[in-house]
């Protein structure tokens, strides 16, 4: 009986049971959100059929995994650590794009970009890291102000 009440109280701390939860509230949200634009039909789809189908989807799969996860008795897989770094690294990367786009130009924010990203590896090379940065920042000028002509500069 007591091994019972432990892994009950152990499938909160599961690593499915949480992926299944956040996977279900996600596609929830989504489908709440979208069902309030026009869905349509499957022949003349409105702006929220997308959302609200991928979102229902996204939420049967969670209460898919929360089901099994609630069902099987496996033993306790207790989730992993927050690494804060990481996740710290990679939103500067994308806010630092959007803030030096249009007062620096398309170099220095996708250098930036990926400058910032490549700091939330634990393992990360440097000399890889600018080398990556100057490639990316090489094809995403020539992708987009030279193939598409889209009115970006380069350089500020």
């Amino acid at each position: 009986m007591s091994e019972d009440v432990g892994l009950r109280v152990g499938l909160f701390r599961s690593k499915d049971f949480v992926t299944g939860v956040l996977f279900a509230a996600v596609g929830f949200w989504f489908a709440f959100t979208g069902a309030d634009y026009g869905i349509g039909s499957a022949r003349r789809m409105g702006p929220g059929y997308f959302p609200v189908v991928i979102g229902g989807a996204l939420c049967l799969v969670g209460l898919g995994l929360i089901l099994r996860t609630s069902l099987t008795r496996l033993p306790r897989d207790p989730t992993p650590r927050l690494h804060v770094w990481p996740l710290f690294f990679l939103t500067a990367s994308v806010v630092a794009f959007g803030l030096t786009i249009n007062r620096f130009g398309l170099a220095v924010a996708c250098s930036a970009c990926v400058l910032l990203a490549g700091a939330a590896g634990s393992a990360t090379r440097w000399k890889e890291t600018v080398i990556v940065a100057l490639v990316m920042t090489a094809f995403s000028a020539l992708v987009f102000v030279e193939f598409l002509g889209l009115p970006m500069r380069l350089w500020r």
